[in-house]
């Protein structure tokens, strides 16, 4: 089974492609961000974005589900509603394009993927970063992500994966 995995943000978008084997070993085979201009309007970033995401999935070929974020609950305001505006987007485009059905489209809730990888449903940015397999972190640094530019976001898109693997196991 072989999912991408979505912690989709305007500003830094990250996805990781992760297949789980048999033998319950996930492996994390393709990954990256997507960073939009904030001198772009509001629709031209989440177009970016959403044709950025359908390019990794033909890229990638054989992906069987796609898995996004949830929205959190407890957001309010223009960034909440730009949030949604970019979920619904990128799933409206997924199905326009005829690339996935509604029932290989998942979300996880934030608390979830986060308790799933560091034990704590409340985990900072930064107890995610330092709860990645050490291979994996490796990884990531070494392609020159940073804590600021995406590495957190790696981190959450990795344990968007878990979540889905865990939920479906």
């Amino acid at each position: 089974m072989r999912v991408l995995s979505v912690d989709q943000s305007l500003s830094c978008t990250a996805w990781c492609v992760a297949s789980k084997e048999t033998d319950g070993t996930i492996t994390v085979e393709d990954f990256g961000i997507i960073k939009t201009n904030k001198e772009l309007t509001l629709y031209q970033r989440i177009i970016k974005i959403r044709d950025a995401l359908i390019s990794v999935i033909k890229d990638n070929g054989g992906i069987d589900e796609v898995v996004f974020e949830q929205l959190a609950f407890g957001g309010y305001g223009n960034a909440s509603r730009n949030l949604a505006g970019l979920l619904a987007s990128v799933i409206v485009g997924l199905l326009d394009e005829g690339l996935y059905t509604e029932e290989e489209i998942h979300l996880i809730a934030p608390k979830a993927a986060k308790k799933i990888l560091t034990g704590n449903g409340n985990a900072s940015k930064d107890l995610m970063v330092e709860s990645l397999p050490k291979d994996l972190r490796s990884r990531f640094v070494e392609e020159g992500y940073k804590k600021t530019t995406g590495l957190r976001d790696l981190a959450d898109s990795y344990a968007i994966s878990l979540g889905y693997f865990k939920k479906e196991s």
